[in-house]
């Protein structure tokens, strides 16, 4: 019986179809990449993951190729894979605040490290002045008065204090006249320091024959830093003495005296 003509006929099959229709990719020895599929045959193209799909239309019909099962869900789960890393991934907001958040925790840390460092300055300063109060108490409990002070007031850092509680009674005219005395008034030679330190004494940076109480801290480059100290005229213990020190720490002026704390 004849076909009528215009009827719509079936695809035909493709021979090169009939096996193999799914190649299998090759990789290359010894590297890990992306599959590599052979070239696709005569009348093919390949579609995702490897599949061959034939394009071929035949008369008066529309051929429709389904891509297999196996190949979907392949490709959904390449998606959800891409999906999961997108969701773990961070924004340029994200980084900001995480940026911004480890700078403050930077300058918090600094800022710590500077009080802490004053807080040692302050507290060594703090044992080494009540050391030498107890020193000059033991003096005058002994004479009646206090060691005498250099009566410049501008010179309160060049005293005879070291003189006048170790007992040194030979002083030179120029030490005498750098230290603005006229001699060490502790007569008796009596060391009312004997718990003091070699660190805790030394020469004057002008006066290298001038020996001082000197501070750990806060000397300039190539000089030293004395403790002050007014017997004649204080300023703060009006009945008694002043005595301090003056120390630069992290930039600010740290002073330590036997007025305050």
């Amino acid at each position: 019986m004849n076909r009528p003509s215009g009827s719509s006929r079936r695809p035909e099959a493709c021979p090169e179809l009939v096996e193999g229709a799914h190649s299998t990719p090759t990789r290359s020895p010894g590297k890990r990449s992306e599959p590599r599929y052979p070239p696709a045959p005569c009348g093919l193209r390949r579609a995702s993951l490897g599949c061959y799909v034939r394009l071929r239309w035949v008369h008066g019909s529309n051929a429709r190729i389904d891509i297999p099962a196996v190949s979907q869900r392949k490709v959904g789960q390449r998606r959800n894979a891409v999906g999961a890393r997108a969701q773990w991934a961070f924004t340029l907001v994200e980084l900001l605040v995480v940026i911004a958040i480890i700078a403050l925790l930077a300058g918090l840390i600094v800022g710590l490290t500077g009080i802490a460092g004053v807080g040692k300055v302050r507290s060594r300063l703090s044992v080494e002045r009540d050391q030498i109060v107890g020193a000059i108490e033991s003096y005058h409990k002994h004479y009646g008065f206090y060691p005498q002070d250099n009566p410049d007031p501008k010179k309160s850092a060049l005293s005879p204090l070291y003189y006048e509680l170790t007992g040194t009674t030979n002083v030179a005219a120029p030490q005498l006249t750098v230290l603005g005395v006229a001699g060490i008034a502790n007569v008796d030679g009596k060391n009312f320091f004997p718990n003091l330190k070699p660190s805790g004494f030394g020469p004057d940076r002008l006066n290298q024959n001038v020996l001082m109480l000197l501070v750990p801290y806060g000397a300039p480059a190539g000089g030293v830093n004395t403790w002050r100290y007014r017997s004649s005229k204080p300023e703060h213990n009006t009945e008694s003495y002043d005595l301090w020190a003056e120390a630069m720490v992290s930039g600010k002026m740290q002073i330590i005296g036997n007025w305050r704390d």
